[in-house]
Parts: C-alpha cells; structure tokens; sequence
C-alpha cells in the first residue's frame, strides 16, 4: 500500500486537480490537502482525519491507493492536519482538535463551488484520534448562521467511516 507524499502526488492515474497545504485556520497545523475528479457535475467528498494520538503524525498517511479508488469513482478527497495536543499543559487540548475539524468542514462547505463539491454529499473518516474529531462533527449539529462567512457555514455529513478505535 503506498502513503502520500510529496513525491507520489503525481502518480495518481485518473485526471483530477490537486490543492496543498490550504490554510483553514489560524494554527500552524490548520492545513488540508483536496483532490478534485475530472467532473461536470457536483461530486460527494470524503473527508479524512488522521490517527496519532493528538500528538503524531498528519494528513499524508492516508493511502494512495483509497485516494485513487475514490477519484475513479468521482468523489473528491480531502485530507485534515489539526493542532497537536499538548498534553502537560493543557486541559482543553482535545477540544481545540474537535473545534479544528468543524473549521475544516465548514471551510469546504464555504468554498464547495470552487472545489466542485455537493454541500449535501460530506462524508467523514477518521483513523484513531481522528475518529474522535469524525464522529465529533457527525453526532452534533453545528448549523449555518446564515450570514456570509465560513462560521456561518454548517457542519452536516451524511455519514461518518470510522477506520480504527480512538483509544485513550
């Protein structure tokens, strides 16, 4: 199975348009990667959440073989970094991750005609501590304020996929 890389980009096979390290938020670490199919019509986007704990590792697991698998069937992928943890000192650390993702679908639902997303079509995955932020945004329901920024966006999926337990 072969990882992203900034090496391996380039070998995905169907045609699609690639945007990196795209600024959601204010923290360093607010940084998504989207893969857009070839496509006339709005397309469902799977949104990944990477495992590590709160503390580790970051948007480029994911696999390129399921990046593939999903450009080929016509839905978008977007891969999520979040702010780390520091667990020595703070109390809220989790809360920012879980805050962090909200940000994150709600920057793509804001920017859904640019990408060619369908608004209505948001599934999320998570691996690990990614589960955590997955299933965060899917079980509450953070709705649109109605006015023209990204916070005004809501936050709705359709679906959640959870790749492994959150353990801790």
């Amino acid at each position: 199975m072969g990882f992203i890389s900034s090496t391996s980009y380039h070998t995905l096979v169907t045609p699609h348009t690639f945007y990196g390290n795209l600024q959601y938020g204010s923290e360093n670490r607010e940084v998504l990667d989207v893969w857009i199919p070839v496509s006339g019509s709005t397309t469902g986007v799977l949104v990944h959440f990477h495992g590590g704990g709160f503390v580790a590792l970051d948007k480029t697991g994911i696999s390129l073989t399921n990046v593939e698998s999903y450009l080929s069937n016509g839905i978008a992928v977007v891969t999520v970094n979040y702010p780390f943890v520091n667990t020595e000192v703070e109390l809220i650390g989790y809360r920012k991750a879980f805050d962090s993702g909200v940000r994150a679908v709600k920057f793509l639902k804001f920017h859904a005609t640019f990408f060619n997303l369908n608004k209505l079509k948001f599934v999320l995955r998570g691996s690990s501590a990614g589960t955590g932020i997955a299933q965060h945004i899917g079980y509450n329901t953070f709705a649109a304020g109605g006015g023209n920024t990204i916070d005004d966006e809501d936050a709705d999926v359709i679906a959640i996929a959870l790749q492994g337990p959150q353990a801790g």
